[in-house]
């Protein structure tokens, strides 16, 4: 499936750029044609009395006849006021004709909370106009092909065919719908966590041998994009980061899928779960900037790892005379140990070697640097089968 995705990616690129319009109606006509495309405009508008700048950059990418990759890039200032400023990405797997109908509503100006419902996206966001792409490709840009291969080589396979638990339910919202529980036991006691990017379903067949699943030659997309923040909608039609079930409980793995399905019988199902698995090697890294305090307030924040992971800082207390602040750290990564500088004069500020990992710092401190000593992980993908 990813092979086939690798050659489908590598044809698209021989002129390492892809057609750039101006107007929606191009942009749409590309999506029609299943035509790589770009879209990039500035516009100003009136919201709420005032006058917003905004910069797009949007790219379309075919995948197959019914899905497209999307890349969306969004910068908006507002003139007349200093420092307000936002950027967001996303980038996502559409259907071809879900994505037409959200642009023709783009074009007449319509935005909705619920636009990017129907995707599967991921999402960042960027205060600097310089982070906005430029180029002439976004996906020749992030070069794709190397990282899909890098990561079929750095992929360890193991294979399971039995004592995998299928449980199918009823969707009591969606009639149409089933939902499948997948359970087994785990074949390493130094499993990490799931890398859900690159865990799916592969095939679905009912009793009479029919594929009730369709699959993408794009799943594990979202591999490329380690560092970004995973998008989720929510039910009240919001977007957010909701929190997630643990996946891996006591060395066992559990995970349910709803899919749409019109036969009453699943006779088997198919799929993969890659997951991070400690070594017992270490690795060390540098992270600059983690910014404690905003405006004379202290807050929570993150810093990126490694592996999709993050750096969690949050403010724990104050000491009595208010001199010195308690910040606690901690990342699903197995941290060894960490030592915190100031990030404007690099003085050494503390070292934390053990759990909970947390440090006292000047209350005057407003940005810090982490050098960082955590577990070297790999991946492991499991491939299971089970049959009725």
């Amino acid at each position: 499936m990813r092979l086939v995705f690798l050659l489908l990616f590598s044809g698209f690129f021989l002129n390492n750029q892809v057609p750039l319009v101006s107007n929606y109606g191009d942009f749409i006509l590309g999506v029609e044609k299943s035509e790589p495309t770009a879209l990039r405009m500035s516009t100003d508008e009136v919201r709420y009395g005032t006058t917003l700048s905004s910069e797009v950059y949007q790219e379309v990418l075919p995948i197959d006849e019914t899905h497209v990759l999307l890349v969306k890039e969004v910068f908006e200032t507002i003139p007349s006021t200093r420092g307000d400023a936002r950027g967001e990405s996303y980038v996502c797997l559409c259907q071809k004709t879900d994505l037409v109908n959200i642009l023709q509503r783009w074009k007449d100006g319509q935005y909705g909370v619920k636009d990017y419902a129907k995707f599967d996206c991921k999402y960042r966001s960027f205060t600097d106009r310089s982070e906005m792409f430029k180029g002439d490709s976004f996906w020749q840009s992030i070069d794709f092909k190397g990282r899909l291969i890098k990561n079929l080589q750095d992929v360890e396979s193991i294979s399971l065919s039995e004592k995998v638990n299928l449980s199918v339910y009823k969707n009591r919202n969606n009639p149409l719908k089933k939902i499948l529980k997948i359970s087994y036991e785990l074949p390493s006691e130094h499993i990490v966590k799931e890398v859900e990017a690159e865990s799916f379903l592969t095939s679905v067949k009912g009793a009479s041998g029919a594929e009730l699943y369709e699959t993408s030659a794009a799943l594990g997309w979202k591999s490329l994009f380690p560092e970004w923040k995973d998008y989720r909608q929510l039910n009240t039609g919001f977007w957010g980061v909701p929190k997630q079930k643990k996946s891996v409980i006591n060395q066992r793995f559990t995970k349910s899928f709803s899919i749409e399905c019109d036969e009453q019988t699943i006779a088997s199902v198919k799929g993969q779960t890659t997951f991070l698995v400690k070594t017992d090697l270490s690795q060390t890294k540098t992270l600059g900037k983690l910014v404690l305090k905003k405006n004379d307030n202290f807050v929570n924040g993150d810093v990126y790892l490694d592996y999709g992971e993050y750096i969690h800082c949050t403010i724990n207390g104050l000491s009595d005379d208010h001199q010195r602040v308690l910040v606690g750290f901690d990342a699903d990564i197995p941290i060894q140990s960490l030592t915190a500088h100031d990030a404007m004069t690099g003085t050494a500020l503390g070292t934390a070697k053990k759990t909970p990992f947390e440090l006292e710092l000047p209350v005057s401190t407003k940005e810090i640097s982490l050098v960082v000593d955590y577990a070297k992980l790999k991946k492991a993908r499991v491939d299971f089968l089970v049959k009725k």
